[in-house]
């Protein structure tokens, strides 16, 4: 419950930066991500130390192949943010590897929701889209 709570204040800071900013601090991210391994590990969490660092793995693995990937499509180098990549591995730090990638999922199809909406509205061909909101959101929706 403590790690859930400190998990969506992060999320939500994260989000009301990217929104104003468009970029996140990695550092509070990376404390973040810490904090959750060792409160799980210490068995305070809703996981115990293997499916943290398990979850931490994929999630951030998840988010490094997105990034990569947007690159490769885009040729812009930022298309994902390294913040982004960072906040997966906080995310699967704090919920595990299996409720981490359903959140994943989530903000994944939020995101893409919006940008379609953007789309059809005929403004989003080459707009830039915060993503910490959208995995913000997602953990409200999906974190249970």
């Amino acid at each position: 419950m403590v790690v859930h709570v400190l998990l969506g204040l992060l999320l939500l800071l994260c989000a009301i930066q990217d929104l104003l900013t468009r970029t996140v601090y990695r550092e509070p991210i990376l404390l973040g991500a810490l904090l959750f391994f060792l409160l799980n590990a210490l068995h305070l969490g809703p996981v115990g130390p293997a499916e943290s660092f398990l979850g931490a793995l994929l999630c951030g693995a998840l988010l490094a192949g997105v990034r990569w990937l947007g690159r490769l499509l885009t040729g812009y180098p930022d298309a994902f943010g390294k913040g982004d990549v960072l906040l997966g591995i906080a995310l699967g730090a704090a919920t595990g590897p299996v409720k981490g990638l359903f959140i994943l999922v989530g903000a994944f199809i939020l995101a893409g929701l919006w940008g379609l909406l953007l789309l059809l509205k005929g403004n989003g061909a080459r707009a830039t889209m915060p993503w910490a909101p959208f995995l913000f959101l997602a953990f409200l929706l999906l974190a249970g």
